[in-house]
C-alpha cells in the first residue's frame, strides 16, 4: 500500500464540505512487477500463530493489535453525522484522521482512568493495565456499566483537553466534543467490531508489514530509488492473500524484472541451512521458506490502481511466483 501518489493522479468530490473525500483515480497503466502469495488458510503457520496469540490476551503484542483494532474499527464506523437535507441514499462519509486520533484518544483515556486507583486511596497501580476486547466493546454498548455516555463523554473532553492543550483549553475542548456525533455513529455499529475483526486487523497488519519489507528488500537487492517501485496487497479471508511488487513508471523501468532475476535461492544453499538447524543451528529461516518456481515468460502487463484504498487490477501473466 503505497503512500505516495501523486496529486493530479486524485479526483476529489466535496461530499461534505468540512472533510472532502477521495472517490476515485483516473490513471492506469501497464507495467511490471512480481507476485507474492501469502498462505493465511485456517492450516497454514501464520494461522496458526494468530491463533496462539489470541490465547494470550496478556501479551504486548495482543495488547498493540487491541489499540490497532480501534482505530481501524473508528476509522470504517465512526461515520460523520449526515448534513441537514441529505438525500437517504448517500452514505456518511469516513471520518478524517484527526477524529478517529481524538475518538481513541477518549476512549484510552476512559479505559485507564477506570484502572487507575481512585485518589482516594493514596495508592498507585500494581500491575500494568490489561485491556480486554470485551473491555473496548462496552464503551460502546448502551446499558453496560463501561459505556461512555454524552455526560461522561464530556468529562473525558474536559480532561483530555487540560492536558493536551492548557494554553487553549475551551478551544481543544469544542475540537473534541464535535466528535460526539461520529462516537454515536460507531455505537450503532458495534455489532462488527468482534473477535473476528481483530483477527482480519492482524492479518492486514501482517501483509502490509511483509509488503514494507519486501520493497525494502527489493530497493537493496537493485539499488535502486525509493520512488522505482511500490507495493499493494489483496487480503482474502481464510485463503491465499497476495502481495504486489511493481515498478511506479508506466511500461516498467526494469527494476521488478531485476529484482526477478537476481532473487535465487540454490538447491544447495537450501540443503546446507536443513543440515543446520538439523545440527542445533539457528540459520536464517527465509531461504528454505521461499521457492520460486521457474518460470520463462516475460511478465509485463500489471495494471496498477494507485489508490490505496481501491483493489488494484493486475494481470495473471507473472514472471515470478514467490510463495511463502
Amino acid at each position: 500500500m503505497t503512500r505516495q501518489v501523486e496529486a493530479a493522479r486524485l479526483i476529489y468530490r466535496d461530499a461534505d464540505p468540512q472533510t472532502p473525500r477521495r472517490i476515485a483515480l483516473g490513471h492506469h497503466f501497464p507495467t511490471s512487477g512480481i507476485r507474492y502469495e501469502v498462505d493465511m488458510r485456517p492450516d497454514s503457520r501464520i494461522a496458526s500463530f494468530l491463533d496462539d496469540l489470541e490465547k494470550h490476551p496478556g501479551a504486548a503484542v495482543f495488547q498493540a493489535l487491541l489499540d490497532h483494532s480501534l482505530y481501524a474499527f473508528l476509522e470504517e464506523n465512526a461515520r460523520n453525522p449526515q448534513a441537514p437535507g441529505a438525500p437517504w441514499w448517500l452514505e456518511p462519509s469516513r471520518p478524517s484522521v484527526f477524529v478517529v486520533r481524538n475518538l481513541k484518544t477518549l476512549i484510552w483515556f476512559h479505559l485507564l482512568e477506570h484502572w487507575h486507583p481512585k485518589p482516594a486511596t493514596n495508592a498507585g497501580p500494581t500491575s500494568p493495565p490489561l485491556v480486554t476486547l470485551e473491555d473496548i466493546v462496552a464503551c460502546f454498548t448502551q446499558g453496560h456499566a463501561n459505556f461512555i455516555d454524552e455526560v461522561r463523554f464530556q468529562r473525558l473532553c474536559q480532561w483530555v483537553a487540560a492536558v493536551q492543550n492548557p494554553a487553549s483549553i475551551n478551544q481543544r475542548l469544542a475540537n473534541l466534543v464535535a466528535s460526539y456525533g461520529n462516537f454515536q455513529a460507531a455505537c450503532e455499529r458495534i455489532a462488527s467490531y468482534d473477535a473476528a475483526f481483530v483477527r482480519r486487523t492482524a492479518e492486514e497488519l501482517l501483509l502490509n508489514s511483509l509488503g514494507i519489507a519486501i520493497q525494502a528488500a527489493g530497493l537493496r537487492l537493485t539499488g535502486a530509488e525509493e520512488s522505482d517501485i511500490a507495493y499493494f496487497y489483496k487480503h482474502h479471508i481464510n485463503g491465499v492473500s497476495e502481495i504486489f511488487l511493481f515498478d511506479t513508471d508506466e511500461l516498467g523501468n526494469g527494476t521488478s524484472d531485476l529484482a526477478a532475476r537476481m532473487y535465487y535461492v540454490s538447491p544447495i544453499e537450501r540443503i546446507l541451512v536443513a543440515k543446520e538447524k538439523a545440527l542445533g543451528g539457528s540459520p536464517d529461516p527465509s531461504p528454505p521458506r521461499i521457492l520460486p518456481i521457474a518460470s520463462k515468460k516475460r511478465y509485463k502487463n500489471v495494471r496498477v490502481v494507485t489508490q490505496p484504498s481501491l483493489h488494484s487490477m493486475i494481470s495473471k501473466r507473472m514472471e515470478r511466483h514467490l510463495r511463502i
